[in-house]
This record gives C-alpha cells, sequence and structure tokens, in this order.
C-alpha cells in the first residue's frame, strides 16, 4: 500500500481551501449588491467562524507534538475539527466579533444603495435635460 509523504503540495490543500473560503467572502461582501439583513448576518458570523478558525489554529501551533501524532492525517483531522469548532463557537454568541463586522456591513451596504439611487436621480434628469433641449 502507497502512503504519500508529507509533501509541500499535501500540506498546501487546507490553506487553500481557507483562501478559497476568504475569496468568496470577499466577493459576497462587496457593497451594491442588494443584500438583505438576514445575508448580512450570515456573511459576518461566516467572517467570524473564519477568525476563530485562524485563533484555533494558532494556539494549536504553540503546543509541542510527539512524533507518534505528527502525520499529515492528524494535521488535517485537528485543521478540520478546529474549523467546525469554530463554527460550533460562533452559531449562536460568538465572540462578538460578528456584531461589529454586521453593522459595518450593514453600514456600507446603506451608503451604497443611497449613492446608486442619487446617481441613478442625477442621470434621469440629465437625460431628460438632453431630450428638451433636442
Amino acid at each position: 500500500m502507497f502512503i504519500p509523504s508529507s509533501s509541500s503540495s499535501e500540506t498546501a490543500i487546507l490553506p487553500q481551501i481557507e483562501q478559497g473560503r476568504l475569496s468568496q467572502l470577499s466577493e459576497l461582501s462587496k457593497p451594491g449588491k442588494n443584500k438583505n439583513n438576514k445575508q448580512l448576518k450570515s456573511l459576518a458570523k461566516e467572517f467570524e467562524s473564519i477568525f476563530v478558525h485562524q485563533l484555533l489554529k494558532s494556539m494549536r501551533s504553540t503546543v509541542q507534538k510527539s512524533d507518534f501524532f505528527d502525520s499529515h492525517a492528524s494535521n488535517m483531522y485537528e485543521s478540520l475539527y478546529d474549523e467546525e469548532m469554530s463554527k460550533i463557537m460562533t452559531e449562536q454568541k460568538g465572540v462578538g466579533l460578528a456584531d461589529v463586522i454586521y453593522r459595518d456591513l450593514a453600514r456600507l451596504e446603506e451608503k451604497t444603495n443611497k449613492d446608486q439611487t442619487e446617481s441613478e436621480v442625477s442621470t434621469k434628469k440629465i437625460n431628460s435635460a438632453i431630450n428638451l433641449q433636442g
């Protein structure tokens, strides 16, 4: 049976997953997509979950490991475990970061929607003025 050794490509899989998750959230959090409060709260919770996961991962890296438990499989298990723990920890009250992120996203979304509405109104006024001039 072939057991792959821990190579850089295997250990790079988990950071790629985390980076993909962050990129996806970053794209979803861009203002002006007319998101409702439920979507904004969900985004904020997901960002908080990622933050807590990074916190758990950093804390785990400070613990010394014996050679018996230091393998690619155990590292992957620990990372997946930490990810699930971060989701569970942030499901209810969380650490309070989601509330701050939500307020910021809501404020930004409101400002963007207001700016778009004002822009549309001024464009209509310009178009009607052009039509009047002929």
